[in-house]
């Protein structure tokens, strides 16, 4: 989850113009301060009060901005014009700093280089997020200039890691790494730059993370959450702890991440961000995702939700809403999913559309705009004037029919999830069926031989009991023969009960699951095969669906382990929990190739149908000659 990365890199970058003030110094001698000298004073708390106290910070530059008014101080208004700019910047509010900026750029007194530069790099970082990178890095480039002319070599680094940081987010790596490992040097060859310092690490370890170098992106990152701790930076400390819970997140450490994750909380509810807030929501949902533990993500998801809301941010919400719908059917609640994932869509769509006003607000003015002055200009034009006409109702006649392409692709995509649906569910009705048929023809047989041909066999013996013990043969070859036909008489009636028992095994009807495999498994020779059953949370029954097509399973794995592993040894586990039935069967037998094709055969096949029914999960893991382990989870 990158997402939340990114926004603290501009959010790092806009402090990146100016170093700590000793703010307690500033304070004790702001009372007897004259105009400008108290102005200057407020700026520079507002500045050192940036990575602190946004509120504080904020207060101190709208004191100094309504003196500097009154006093008709130009350049101190045009100043902390500047510094209002950066604290909107790291408060979301793009829009307003990117306005804020261009205002001080375009006052005909605003000629000190280093006010411009400053003005540049709030721009590129506001263009930035309103996704335009190109001119991003253009203004960045204008704000590296002009520092560099000064031999102000620590803002002159900080915007060169700006750049990196536009380049690492269209995910040119190499290109972002190049510029930032320039601003780290040229940062760490100056005085005072603590706070750039920290943003550099910060970009070098996220180019890291992005390029999967775990190990390496901690590294540096441990780097700069130590410099932003001694120097007591705590806007940095966020992007710091969610780069390093994202690493550990990705190497499976899942308990560290969360601890991390969860440092970033307070720190972004300080400064009142509420789109980290979401995002960092969204990544501890996505965090228990990974653990699959849907019910503590749809918490977090929730949450990021509503801050997503309230900060206006959609994309987080399109996000979110995806991951709450993958949560959802993690429980096995299809029609929550569905419910969330249309949302989802409502969200994606809402954005596009705002992508094609906004466009066609762009071209609109832009064409009222040009209409003006060539009415001002070049009013004897008109051959010119008629082409920009022409030009503009061309541009509104292609939107309106991507407009209607656009609405008959969606009403397709929600067609085709109706119908997918549909299909699914005819599908579970059909394998429902099935197994239902199955288990009833099986009944039947079982019946029919049981109580048919079992009890005429039964006549047949004692039938032939009763007449051997009538009549004398003295022929000895013929009392042998009679023997031996009521013996094979009696072991036929013995097969045809085992065969009824197993089509139908009575200890599953009367005392459920657990039983009914004991029973099943105390009739293997255990001289040739030694089976151990484990049992847990069983004692309530599962239902008759459930219950049968576990047994089924269970027997048939079994019988493919006596048929085809030559195992001595089988452990066999059945556990219910929370969560559902687990069940494992595992033996020490001969094994076989899973990514060999045309292993899975007809028993396999059904084996996994069956599961499927219950909306389960089966896994095989097996090599040759290291024996076989079955895994099978059923949600209840």
């Amino acid at each position: 989850m990158r997402i939340a990365t990114l926004l603290y890199c501009l959010f790092i970058y806009c402090n990146c113009f100016s170093q700590d003030s000793n703010i307690d110094s500033l304070l004790s001698q702001l009372p007897g301060k004259q105009s400008k000298e108290r102005i200057n004073t407020l700026v520079h708390l507002s500045k050192g009060l940036r990575t602190k106290n946004i509120d504080s910070a904020k207060r101190f530059a709208n004191e100094a901005l309504q003196l500097s008014t009154k006093e008709k101080y130009v350049y101190g208004s045009l100043t902390v014009t500047n510094k209002l700019a950066a604290i909107h910047s790291i408060n979301g509010q793009y829009d307003s700093a990117f306005i804020l900026a261009t205002n001080v750029l375009a006052n005909p007194n605003a000629t000190d280089e280093a006010l411009r530069a400053e003005s540049y790099g709030v721009i590129a970082a506001s263009t930035w997020h309103m996704g335009k990178p190109d001119e991003a890095i253009m203004n960045y480039m204008r704000s590296a200039d002009l520092f560099l002319k000064r031999k102000n070599m620590v803002d002159y680094g900080g915007a060169l890691v700006g750049i990196g940081y536009v380049y690492q987010s269209q995910n040119k790596l190499n290109e972002a790494e190049k510029y930032i490992q320039l601003g780290l040097e040229a940062i760490k060859g100056a005085d005072n730059n603590a706070l750039n310092l920290s943003a550099a690490y910060h970009a070098l370890a996220n180019t890291y993370g992005m390029n999967n170098k775990l190990k390496e992106a901690l590294h540096v990152d441990s780097l700069g959450l130590d410099v932003a701790m001694k120097n007591h930076i705590e806007s940095n400390l966020s992007m710091f702890y969610d780069n390093m819970a994202n690493c550990y997140m990705y190497a499976g450490d899942y308990n560290k991440a969360t601890e991390l994750f969860k440092k970033c909380i307070p720190l972004d509810t300080k400064f009142n961000n509420k789109r980290l807030l979401s995002d960092t929501y969204l990544n501890l949902g996505n965090l228990l995702l990974m653990q699959q533990k849907p019910d503590a993500a749809i918490s977090f998801l929730d949450s990021s939700i509503l801050l997503a809301d309230a900060a206006g941010y959609k994309l987080g919400k399109q996000n979110s809403l995806m991951l709450l719908s993958d949560a959802y059917k993690a429980k096995g609640n299809d029609k929550k999913a569905l419910e969330y994932l249309n949302k989802m869509i409502v969200v994606k769509d809402s954005l596009v559309n705002e992508t094609r006003e906004k466009k066609i607000v762009e071209l609109q003015t832009l064409y009222e705009t040009d209409k003006r002055e060539k009415e001002l200009l070049f009013q004897k034009e008109q051959i010119s004037k008629q082409r920009y006409i022409m030009l503009g109702i061309s541009v509104a006649f292609v939107m309106t029919v991507l407009l209607m392409y656009l609405l008959y692709r969606r009403r397709q995509l929600k067609q085709e999830a109706k119908l997918q649906a549909e299909i699914m569910k005819q599908q579970d009705i059909s394998a429902q069926s099935v197994l239902e048929a199955e288990e009833k023809e099986r009944k039947r047989i079982a019946g029919d031989l049981h109580d048919g041909v079992g009890q005429m066999m039964s006549a047949v013996k004692m039938n032939l009991s009763s007449l051997a013990a009538k009549i004398t043969l003295t022929n000895t070859s013929d009392r042998l023969l009679l023997n031996k036909t009521i013996l094979l008489v009696d072991e036929s009636c013995k097969e045809v009960r085992s065969v009824s028992h197993n089509m139908m095994p009575n200890a599953l009807l009367k005392s459920g699951l657990s039983f009914a495999v004991k029973e099943f498994i105390d009739k293997i020779d255990h001289n040739k095969l030694q089976v151990t059953l484990y049992t847990e949370g069983l004692q309530d029954r599962l239902g008759n669906a459930i219950e049968t097509v576990l047994y089924r399973v269970i027997q048939e794995t079994v019988n493919n382990v006596i048929k085809h592993a030559n195992a001595n040894c089988l452990d066999i586990s059945l556990i219910k929990d929370a969560d559902g039935i687990s069940c494992t069967i595992e033996d020490n037998g001969k094994g076989f190739d899973i990514h060999e094709e045309n292993t899975e055969g007809i028993g396999l096949k059904n084996i996994r149908t069956r599961i499927n029914y219950l909306k389960g999960t089966v896994e095989w893991d097996s090599s040759l000659n290291k024996g076989t382990l079955v895994a099978i989870h059923v949600p209840m």
